[in-house]
């Protein structure tokens, strides 16, 4: 075991349900993969890595955050999804350079009140939890520019999020919202996802802005369909084409070094209505 070129360790998908002892002795490790494993818990010796950047400990079985993990200061990146949180420690705030945090998939019913004393986040992924509010003190995460909220338990926008005017992701995809604010005021959002949400409008955004919701498609189907000849072209910036292909401009976010999207081919019952719909499917902090 020996770490590369680039001072990164990759043991993920090992079944180590303890890390090996040799681990601690690359206290030069920058990028350090546990993903994958059956970690309940890491020793002490963990804090001696004092040089780590990136830590990745998803998809394990925590169901506490390690204390030596809260000693890692110099750590920008923390992979802690899909493991068994329902807390998270109050000494997290010492990780003070943390720029990234992943949540997603966990047992949260409460916003973790640590999270809004980590200054430097600029990505904060807690998708597939079971958060039903949002504190007002995450106001104060001035430096937050990606929110991940998707398949948590949310009945109204959070309120919080309409006085973030930094922010430029907000996904509260799979949610329980009925209505959506008038956000026409976050100049600086480049994506809204609400799909699956039961609203019934689109909600009011800047131009530019990119939406992704189930109200948008069928919005733009009805269009097309029965408006074939367009005068003009429809607001919020999309651009129609003969083949009624939903076209957007990516946008660009400065943190993020990759995104994913894909375009879906959706066929109706009629052969005729073949259409096409864009869809976003995940926009990430590369691990690497």
């Amino acid at each position: 075991m020996e770490g590369g070129a680039d001072h990164m360790l990759d043991l993920s998908s090992r079944g180590l349900r303890h890390p090996p002892p040799p681990l601690f002795a690359f206290t030069h490790l920058l990028k350090l993969y546990l993903s994958g494993n059956r970690l309940r818990t890491l020793p002490e010796e963990l804090s001696q890595l004092h040089c780590l950047r990136i830590l990745a400990l998803d998809s394990n079985k925590l169901e506490e955050v390690p204390p030596p993990v809260c000693a890692l200061r110099e750590l920008c990146r923390l992979y802690l999804g899909s493991n068994r949180l329902q807390t998270l420690p109050e000494d997290l705030r010492h990780l003070e350079n943390l720029k990234a945090l992943w949540l997603e998939n966990n047992f949260f019913r409460h916003f973790p009140p640590v999270l809004c004393k980590l200054l430097q986040l600029r990505a904060l992924q807690l998708g597939d939890n079971r958060l039903r509010s949002l504190p007002v003190g995450l106001s104060a995460a001035s430096n937050l520019r990606g929110l991940w909220l998707y398949g948590n338990r949310f009945d109204e926008f959070p309120k919080v999020l309409c006085r973030m005017d930094v922010l430029e992701v907000i996904d509260l995809d799979r949610n329980h919202i009925f209505a959506f604010p008038n956000l026409e005021h976050l100049v600086h959002l480049s994506l809204l996802s609400y799909d699956h949400n039961p609203c019934g409008g689109i909600p009011q955004v800047a131009l530019g802005v990119t939406l992704v919701g189930d109200a948008l498609f069928f919005w733009f189907v009805g269009y097309r369909l029965f408006t074939p000849k367009c005068p003009s072209p429809p607001p919020l910036g999309l651009t129609l084409t003969s083949t009624l292909q939903l076209v957007f401009t990516p946008a660009h976010i400065s943190f993020c070094s990759s995104s994913s999207m894909s375009l879906n081919h959706v066929s109706k019952k009629t052969p005729k209505e073949r259409l096409f719909s864009f869809y976003y499917k995940s926009l990430y902090v590369a691990r690497n």
